[in-house]
């Protein structure tokens, strides 16, 4: 029999809400899934079948609440903060200088008006959008008031004032009170140099809102963010959907211009177009793959190849899969040398019947200035050495 207290502390403990179930993937590779024990600014704790992981915050490449699937949100105001967040939400009123918004996954938030940079309060359409960039691209230094009428854009320069059953504007001439469906955006004018906190994460919920987040914590049932702006926001774990911890930490080759990029063909001669390297595409101008596996981002060579890149001490980790491509296949043969300034990170060679015929490949470049690339010709000359570096990319 359990006495009042005891069955006190059971109901108690009844009451206490089970850690999240979810999903963590770091730069290297690892997943790990379980319930989310614990979350500090350095770590987080995921209590799996195998029991407790810990996973540094630096490798971190996301981390994904499954049960919590994103649901686009349509027909929704966006609130654009000053910092990059992007929120949907049902409503948006102002009043002496803050606005009250309720997210579209639930919820109210109290924004001052410093923190917002736009917001939209029509949807944009396929005719609309080229003039709304236009006007996003336009330098002011006044709050600007974007208008519709049909299929045309219009704007107003003045201050931007409450925000109710009309859109107070003045243009310098006195308040007018514009009726909401005349209006299409706000854009307010805030003065260069403030300073915004470091962003750990991107945070998505379920509505697709996304938060840049400085800070994060978990107590019980709820997510506490600090975005970089220094927006306190609390939000139940069912409402999130995503930790996105690439922010800036992840750089792909394919989007760097080498520092150098020199091509040797075998017979010598003026190099022809089709031997250069290719971003994010094959030599043969398909999709970059490696045994089958076809790959969205990489470079694409060919031997005698030499390219250069400057990381600037700034990177951690080197990654990519190199291979021959599969449209190639076993005729393929090359070999590859990685040096991270004067030192050799990497040689080997491929070919196209290595099993398998993709190399992993995580390399430290921590303290490198110049990471090179060498492709030389394998044992056949340079007959089908189409080598692809496949997801190559640079970690801090």
């Amino acid at each position: 029999m359990l006495t009042c207290s005891a069955f006190s502390l059971v109901l108690a403990a009844g009451l206490v809400a089970a850690p999240p179930q979810v999903q963590v993937q770091t730069f290297s590779g690892q997943a790990v899934s379980g319930a989310l024990v614990e979350v500090t600014a350095d770590k987080v704790v995921v209590e799996g079948a195998a029991g407790p992981t810990t996973v540094n915050v630096q490798d971190l490449l996301n981390l994904t609440i499954p049960a919590s699937p994103v649901v686009p949100a349509s027909g929704a105001y966006e609130v654009v903060l000053v910092d990059g967040s992007i929120l949907p939400v049902k409503d948006f009123k102002v009043a002496k200088g803050t606005a009250k918004v309720t997210l579209i996954s639930g919820g109210e938030l109290e924004l001052p008006n410093r923190d917002i940079a736009r917001v939209r309060v029509q949807s944009l359409n396929d005719g609309l959008a080229g003039q709304f960039d236009k006007i996003l691209e336009r330098e002011i230094g006044t709050d600007v008031l974007v208008i519709r009428k049909d299929d045309s854009l219009d704007f107003l320069e003045g201050v931007m004032g409450d925000v109710n059953d009309r859109y107070e504007f003045d243009p310098g001439t006195g308040v007018v009170r514009v009726k909401p469906e005349k209006v299409f955006a706000i854009r307010y004018f805030h003065k260069a140099g403030r300073e915004f906190k470091p962003a750990v994460c991107m945070v998505t919920d379920t509505s697709g809102a996304q938060f840049s987040v400085a800070k994060f914590t978990l107590a019980g049932n709820e997510f506490k963010l600090t975005t970089t702006a220094g927006l306190e926001i609390a939000r139940p774990v069912d409402k999130l959907s995503r930790f996105d911890f690439s922010q800036g930490k992840i750089q792909y080759l394919s989007d760097m211009k080498p520092l150098v990029m020199e091509h040797t063909p075998w017979f010598g001669g003026e190099r022809a177009v089709d031997t250069l390297p290719k971003p994010d595409r094959s030599l043969d101008g398909g999709p970059l793959s490696i045994e089958g596996r076809a790959f969205n981002k990489g470079v694409a060579v060919r031997s005698r190849t030499q390219l250069v890149y400057r990381l600037g001490r700034e990177y951690r980790r080197f990654q990519t899969v190199v291979g021959i491509d599969d449209s190639i296949g076993a005729r393929g043969n090359a070999k590859v040398i990685i040096r991270g300034d004067d030192r050799v990170l990497f040689t080997g060679d491929l070919s196209g019947n290595d099993k398998p015929r993709g190399k992993a490949l995580d390399l430290d470049v921590s303290g490198v200035n110049r990471l090179e690339l060498f492709i030389d010709y394998g044992k056949n000359r340079d007959e089908g050495d189409h080598v692809d570096f496949c997801e190559a990319r640079i970690i801090k």
